[in-house]
Order: structure tokens, then C-alpha cells, then sequence
């Protein structure tokens, strides 16, 4: 507690900045609307400003910055993306290939209407196949998948780990991001 009220004494920028973050973040990640795009530049223009003032105070060091930024993902953990619908399709490429299919191979549109030829002799239901096509719209739908093999097996793995919750296999798709994030700082930091 010491510890905490002397960096705050030493440190008010940053504090601030960091509390302008979090709020920042909370409400774009929760709560804005994809259609929004005024408050969508304050809060990029706010948190560019807080990223400055961060990165720029002598008193963090580089590894206070990275578990700063880790609690900014942590608070962004459970909050489906509202900037963007590429994660449905990245759920469907995974689950369908959970389920057996090669996503190259079949539009979403030939998976629900059943017009492929299955190896199972039955039809493949996708877990909430409606709700993912509703979240991807029309045009994704009708395209095959254009995803790299190596992201196709992050999407089948996320699918896995988050079951059949939308929601679960987003956590389980971020989890995997901050591991890597984390990975990718640790082998810099031994390569550098």
C-alpha cells in the first residue's frame, strides 16, 4: 500500500492516464456502437494521448508497460467485438472444421443448406449456425473462407476450448492471443 501511494505521489500523469484508459477501453469495448464513429475517433484520439503519456514517463519501465497493457486486454476479456463481425467467421471456420469439413471447400451457404457431400452419410449441424451466419451477413456467408491454414487451426482450437458458447470460444480466442502476445515478448526479449 506504501509502494502504491508513493507512485501516486510521484506519478500523477500516469495514474490519470491510466484510469482515462480503462474507462477509455470499458466503453468502447462494451458499450459503443459500431455505427458511432465520432466517439469512436475521441476515444482512439484519448487513448493515443494516455499511450503517449505512458510510454514517454521515465518512471515506468518497460515491464510495468507490459503488465499495464495486459490489464487493458484483461478488461476487454469478455466483451463480444462491436468494431468488427470477422469473429463469427472465424468461430464458423472453426467449428467447422470440428465438425469434420474443410472450410476451403464449402461456403457457409453450402453448409447450411446442406449441399455438400458429407463422409458421415448424414448432415453436419454447426452449433448455432444462425447466429453465426446472422453475425457474418450475406456476403461472407457466400464466399469461401480466405484465411491462412496456420489461423484455421487457431480458430478450430478456440472452438474447442470455448465449446458452444460464442462467447466462450471469444475468451478462448483472446486467452490464445495474450499467451502469444506474452510468448512473443519473452522470445524478443532473449533475441534482442
Amino acid at each position: 500500500m506504501n509502494a502504491l501511494k508513493t507512485y501516486l505521489k510521484g506519478s500523477p500523469a500516469a495514474v490519470l492516464a491510466i484510469l482515462f484508459s480503462l474507462l477509455a477501453y470499458y466503453y468502447m469495448g462494451y458499450h459503443l456502437e459500431r455505427e458511432d464513429f465520432s466517439t469512436l475517433i475521441l476515444g482512439v484520439l484519448l487513448l493515443f494521448g494516455c499511450a503517449a503519456i505512458l510510454t514517454y514517463n521515465p518512471k515506468l519501465s518497460f515491464w510495468k508497460l507490459v503488465w499495464i497493457g495486459l490489464g487493458f486486454r484483461l478488461l476487454l476479456l469478455l466483451a463480444l467485438p462491436n468494431l468488427s463481425q470477422d469473429f463469427y467467421r472465424f468461430i464458423w471456420d472453426g467449428r467447422l472444421i470440428l465438425a469434420g469439413l474443410n472450410p476451403y471447400d464449402y461456403t457457409v451457404f453450402e453448409v447450411l443448406t446442406e449441399q455438400y457431400v458429407s463422409r458421415f452419410q448424414e448432415p453436419i449441424r454447426i452449433i448455432e449456425a444462425e447466429v453465426l451466419f446472422a453475425g457474418m451477413g450475406d456476403l461472407n456467408a457466400s464466399h469461401y473462407s480466405n484465411y491462412p491454414p496456420l489461423n484455421q487451426g487457431f480458430f478450430a482450437l478456440s472452438a474447442w476450448l470455448g465449446g458452444s458458447s460464442i462467447l466462450g470460444t471469444v475468451v478462448a480466442m483472446r486467452v490464445l492471443l495474450i499467451l502469444a502476445d506474452l510468448g512473443i515478448l519473452w522470445v524478443g526479449k532473449k533475441i534482442l
